[in-house]
């Protein structure tokens, strides 16, 4: 027969309901990891998350969480997205440390045609379509 754990350690062990914590989860489907964020409402996600999954959006039978004290979270949920490479995953997260070719337009006017020329010298992420600069690496270009 199985021990059971007494009530003492589930009390101890248990979370508030609103807890606001940080959190990356990651939905499984048959061992492989099919999506990766994060969230400081992990049940109201998880919960968003089946019903997707009834209404056939995402398939997933099994979920992974581990609480992050990190600040700031979205790198290390990056890392992750870049690692699995999981399918509903479309992109990644937007952090102030890489951003997109157009925030770098938009936002630092930094053309592409700058990017292009001191590419050796730019960190890049590349998910799927999804490609980010280094932000302090293009803040080093020269703008001529």
């Amino acid at each position: 027969m199985k021990k059971l754990l007494n009530l003492e350690h589930i009390v101890q062990s248990s979370l508030p309901l609103k807890n606001r914590e940080r959190w990356i989860y990651f939905l499984i489907d048959n061992s492989e990891v099919v999506y990766v964020w994060s969230t400081d409402d992990f049940e109201r996600r998880l919960l968003q998350h089946a019903s997707w999954y009834w209404k056939n959006k995402k398939k997933f039978d099994r979920y992974f969480f581990i609480w992050v004290k990190s600040d700031p979270l979205i790198p290390i949920e990056n890392e992750y997205i870049l690692l699995l490479n999981p399918k509903y995953n479309k992109k990644l997260n937007p952090s102030n440390e890489y951003i997109t070719r157009k925030t770098a337009l938009s936002e630092y006017w930094i053309w592409m045609t700058l990017i292009k020329r001191n590419i050796k010298n730019i960190r890049m992420q590349s998910f799927k379509s999804d490609i980010r600069y280094n932000l302090g690496d293009l803040l080093k270009i020269p703008s001529n």
